[in-house]
């Protein structure tokens, strides 16, 4: 499925505006979670947010990008794909974390390590009247799913976008995937349609 986060700025009138009820966490307040829609999401700056003692939700790094070729191999072995090699996948990153102007990489870490990771790319549309993400990777590791870093990561990702000129940001789930859409919706995406493909 095709999911859409639109920042409110646009109006309500624009072909895509409004689309999702924006949630947000009172930042006064340690490991809040939303619980339903208050002020714009967008509005509320999380550069440099830390959930609690325990997680902390950053930029990757050039030194970070090991761990997000491990992260993101996990993901596509656990949807039943066959990752691209290491040495693609860390061109991949390399181009992502180089500039800012292909993307970016948001990772979660706890006492554990590095426990969750988001990739997002940027591209360019009439619909969004300029550049627009999409949401490529996303994976929290299994013991630390429903712990609030994969929620945290999710925001923070949100957050990067909009300050980077995005207004809308996509992303697709997999077939049978509620768990995952769920966990969206939590992060303040609505569901706008299905996601086809074409590959050579």
């Amino acid at each position: 499925m095709l999911y859409c986060c639109r920042g409110p700025e646009r109006g309500p009138n624009g072909p895509l505006a409004q689309l999702v009820e924006h949630r947000t966490f009172n930042p006064g307040v340690v490991g809040s979670i939303p619980t339903r829609p208050t002020i714009p999401r967008w509005r509320i700056p999380v550069a440099a947010m830390v959930l609690d003692a325990m997680v902390n939700v950053k930029i990757a790094a050039p030194s970070d990008r090991d761990a997000v070729v491990y992260l993101v191999g996990k993901l596509l072995s656990e949807l039943g794909g066959t990752p691209p090699s290491a040495e693609a996948m860390s061109a991949v990153f390399d181009r992502l974390a180089d500039d800012g102007e292909t993307g970016f990489v948001a990772l979660g870490e706890t006492d554990n390590g590095v426990a969750a990771v988001c990739t997002v790319s940027f591209l360019q549309a009439m619909r969004a009247a300029g550049r627009y993400a999409i949401i490529q990777e996303m994976f929290v590791e299994p013991a630390e799913r429903s712990t609030g870093v994969g929620l945290a990561v999710l925001r923070f990702a949100l957050e990067q976008a909009a300050t980077r000129g995005c207004t809308t940001v996509e992303l697709g789930t997999p077939f049978n995937g509620e768990r995952q859409i769920q966990f969206y919706e939590r992060g303040g995406v609505t569901n706008i349609g299905a996601r086809l493909r074409w590959r050579l």
